[in-house]
């Protein structure tokens, strides 16, 4: 469908009825257009929100990236590998770096995902070191797919930015309103330790 090997028939018989071929082609085809748009990042998305079908959005984005040099190809992969997060929050570094992947996918160069993580990792502010370290233990023994990565990551961010706990004023509350015993002068407790050997 999407390289026009199957168009659409006509909408209406002769006689104006519904087509029922129609009716089975936009449905595959609009499953066709529901995984292209499911499969590119959301900048990319809104550039082809108004297309109508799966070949309408795939020459949309033929022609956006057909023209990719080698050297453009390269500085693509040079970008994604070198990706630092800066001040952007995790949603938004990692929709820019999948905005570079996707960029090298419809140029022919498709970046495995554990690379892609790999990437990313290395690009990550020094307070996700936690997360880092955990994440390498964690995989010492089974890869993590890149969607629950991705998972654990914005979980780990909303960790690192959420307020301070309740545990630690309930802490401090404790600590204030707790009744100790009151510690007897020095020289009435060495009276009463005397008499208590006396006796």
């Amino acid at each position: 469908m999407i390289d026009g090997s199957k168009e659409a028939p006509s909408k209406l018989l002769s006689d104006d009825s519904p087509n029922p071929a129609y009716t089975i082609w936009f449905r595959k085809d609009n499953c066709v257009l529901s995984w292209l748009l499911a499969s590119i990042s959301e900048k990319l998305v809104s550039t082809v929100f108004s297309l109508q079908t799966s070949k309408q959005v795939w020459d949309s984005l033929q022609t956006r990236f057909s023209a990719t040099s080698r050297s453009r190809i390269a500085l693509l992969k040079r970008q994604l590998q070198t990706i630092v997060q800066g001040n952007r929050s995790c949603s938004i570094f990692l929709e820019d770096a999948k905005q570079l992947a996707d960029t090298l996918a419809a140029a022919g160069q498709p970046v495995n995902d554990q690379d892609f993580i790999t990437f990313l990792l290395g690009g990550l502010r020094t307070t996700y070191t936690p997360f880092i370290t955990s994440y390498n233990f964690a995989c010492r023994d089974k890869e993590l797919s890149l969607d629950d990565f991705q998972s654990e990551l914005l979980s780990f961010e909303a960790l690192v930015d959420a307020p301070p706990t309740m545990q630690t004023q309930n802490f401090a509350f404790a600590a204030k309103h707790t009744n100790y015993p009151k510690r007897k002068p020095a020289g009435e407790q060495d009276r009463q330790i005397a008499a208590t050997r006396a006796g």
